[in-house]
């Protein structure tokens, strides 16, 4: 492994292994390299490149927004449409993770800048034993550079800071190539635009030097005499204390013994030295490609043409670069069998390229309302995810002319055709939904319903296994602590050890029950997202989530088992304590593992969905009830509720026709609402 190449902590060399060399090199800075002196006077290089304001706002523009946009791994499957391949090892290289030191947004902006500014940007490629991508490590250009072997294979020759090289195959190197005019090597900004970089360098130097000087130009202090050279120096002195500097600027000079003031060189507005510095910003507005606007050069941007200015940023500058990473990526990520299997790249850019929401509404309407384009169509220009059953590819018409397109009726319903207008009006064309539509929606839904209700049931036996091993700790605890507070026969001894125990017990569940309830929420949270057609990223909203609902699961069970144990021992004589215990204890290893996560996997994971679906701004929810219901649930199923509202509140009575009166001491805002309730929320 060549481990550690760019920190200097190793020098073992083994070609054998996938290597770590992409470290940053801090020792020689970002862009560090050796440049030359242009006409001007002034040495340009990376470092002193990035020192234009204008240069280093272009770059610093491409770099961040290639990175903040969202990256991910698709897998097309046809007909069925197409899917995130989450599962893929991949996916987190590009979507969070590029290396364990490296975010995905560290590691494209700064590939992306180092192609920008240098005209290529480099990453190994590791692999782990099976050859699947686990990370990417970026190298800095300096010390890179592709070749040919003597087979005409291309190899890149990798320069260690000891001065040594390594060879690595192709293969091995994911290389983001600029434009380039020989195919091997982009073209360097620095290297090419020298002379340009160069005056920007030496207008913003003289500048300096301008102000530094007390804001005027050089010139001479005339003598009608001969001075001595102590005289002159010291003369120069004083001027120079009394004059150089902006502190200084306008003060009034007193010139003794006949001497003169007189200007030497050329005034600023002669060298034209603003226009210049104006210039500038547009010459490399140019170079990259950038609307002067997003330089702060407003001099000709108005509230007409800034928006299609935006637009063109996205358009001209930023799309080649997209395109770049993701044909890279796939040539040098995925196999030819991953490629074959239809699994690509994707930046998602429709967030750049829509107008504001009205406009968008309203141009969707009207494409809707005359049949141009389907409901999935619309759905896949706002990157979302078809409708399920086909029901988004309906084309709808005006009343007039019905509907076509799969799915759809021969004529349409008369429950749902508009009625004519007075004297004989044709009704307004509207878009229509037809009632056999919507019932294809409602049993979409209960398949969903249905779906993540399976997806709960898998995770019981995982939940009723972790409770039944706190079950059996509580017997073991309890039972030890209550012998000793038996002694004495107090029952206050006992009382006062279970609230003690159980004040720390809730500390223990929430370690317990961390993982299954974290991995539940994900599933469900994966699934609900994607019935809303967003993709799921299991992100700090729903971790926050997370950890409270479980941190309140384990409160709940640390309560629930105190007010039972508090119970027995307040209403049981103090020699009979201790076998009342154990009877309860016997009765919560037979039945509580198996209540607990019959409840805790459906509240679980309709707390998951409703999570989501408030993250994705579902409006309202329907509570589902499964195929065999009780009454409760049958005379539920079908509610909606708007999202954030209550099913029922604390006091409610639920009295349903032919069942006895069910009370809630907390308000209710998803299933389950009683024991064995196995209903599920979807979206409306």
């Amino acid at each position: 492994m060549l481990s550690a190449l760019f920190e200097g902590r190793s020098k073992v060399v083994d070609l054998g292994h996938p290597s770590q060399i992409g470290r940053v090199d801090e020792s020689t800075g970002l862009w560090s390299w050796f440049g030359g002196r242009t006409r001007t006077g002034a040495t340009v290089d990376e470092t002193s490149a990035m020192r234009v304001t204008a240069l280093f706002c272009a770059v610093k523009i491409i770099s961040e927004t290639v990175a903040q946009l969202p990256l991910t791994l698709l897998r097309d499957r046809g007909p069925a449409g197409r899917e995130t391949a989450r599962t893929h090892p991949l996916w987190r290289v590009l979507h969070s993770r590029a290396n364990p030191e490296q975010t995905a947004y560290d590691f494209r902006e700064l590939v992306t800048g180092w192609a920008a500014l240098r005209g290529n940007g480099y990453a190994e490629i590791e692999s782990d034993g099976a050859g699947r991508v686990v990370a990417l490590w970026p190298l800095p250009p300096t010390r890179v550079r592709p070749q040919r072997n003597d087979n005409r294979k291309l190899v890149y020759e990798v320069t260690l800071p000891d001065g040594k090289t390594v060879i690595l195959p192709a293969g091995r190197m994911l290389h983001l190539r600029g434009f380039s005019t020989g195919g091997l090597m982009g073209l360097s900004l620095v290297e090419h635009f020298r002379e340009a970089i160069g005056l920007a360098l030496a207008t913003e130097e003289y500048g300096a030097s301008f102000f530094g000087n007390g804001s005027r130009p050089g010139g001479v202090l005339l003598h009608p005499g001969e001075l001595k050279e102590k005289t002159r120096e010291n003369l120069k002195r004083k001027w120079e204390e009394m004059h150089q500097g902006l502190e200084n600027a306008h003060r009034v000079a007193i010139l003794e013994e006949g001497m003169k003031w007189e200007q030497i060189g050329v005034n600023n507005d002669d060298a034209q030295f603003l226009q210049s510095r104006e210039f500038q910003i547009g010459e490399f507005a140019r170079i990259l490609r950038i609307p002067p606007h997003m330089l702060a050069d407003l001099r000709r941007a108005t509230f007409s043409n800034i928006e299609q200015q935006a637009l063109e940023f996205v358009q001209q500058t930023l799309m080649p670069w997209l395109v770049r990473f993701e044909q890279r990526f796939d040539l040098s990520l995925l196999t030819d069998a991953e490629t074959a299997e239809g699994y690509y790249t994707k930046f998602r850019v429709q967030g750049l390229l829509r107008g504001d929401n009205a406009s968008r509404q309203s141009f969707y309407h009207t494409l809707l309302q005359d049949g141009v384009i389907s409901p999935d169509e619309v759905r896949e220009l706002e990157d979302l995810n078809p409708q399920p059953d086909g029901i988004g590819k309906i084309y709808y018409r005006p009343l007039s002319l019905g509907q076509t397109g799969p799915g759809a009726p021969e004529s349409p319903s008369d429950d749902l055709v508009g009625a004519e207008g007075s004297a004989g009006t044709p009704a307004k064309p509207i878009p229509v939904m037809l009632i056999n539509q919507r019932r294809a929606i409602l049993r979409a839904e209960k398949r969903n319903a249905a779906r993540r209700r399976e997806l709960a049931a898998s995770f019981r036996d995982v939940f009723a296994d972790k409770a039944a091993e706190l079950i059996r700790r509580e017997r073991r605890d309890v039972m030890e602590g209550i012998r000793s507070a038996l002694q004495r026969r107090d029952r206050q001894d006992v009382q006062t050890f279970l609230d003690k125990y159980y004040s720390s017990h809730a500390a223990v569940v929430e370690k317990k029950m961390r993982a299954p309830v974290t991995s539940l929420m994900r599933s469900i949270h994966n699934a609900a997202a994607d019935e809303t057609g967003h993709s799921a990223d299991f992100g700090e909203r729903m971790q926050t989530f997370g950890a409270g609902y479980i941190r309140t699961l384990a409160e709940r069970h640390a309560g629930a088992s105190l007010g039972q144990l508090r119970q027995i021992a307040a209403e049981t004589a103090p020699d009979e304590i201790e076998a009342a215990l154990e009877k309860r204890f016997d009765e919560w290893e037979e039945t509580r593992p198996e209540k607990i996560a019959s409840r805790e996997t459906v509240q679980g994971s309709n707390a998951a969905a409703l999570m989501t679906f408030t993250i994705f701004a579902v409006a309202a929810v329907t509570w589902a009830a499964s195929g065999e219901t009780c009454p409760y649930c049958a005379a539920m199923d079908g509610r909606t509720i708007s999202t954030g509202t209550n099913f029922f509140r604390s006091g409610d009575d639920f009295r349903p026709d032919g069942a006895e009166p069910l009370g809630f001491r907390t308000d209710i805002q998803h299933p389950p609402i009683h024991g064995g309730c196995d209903c599920q929320i979807v979206p409306s």
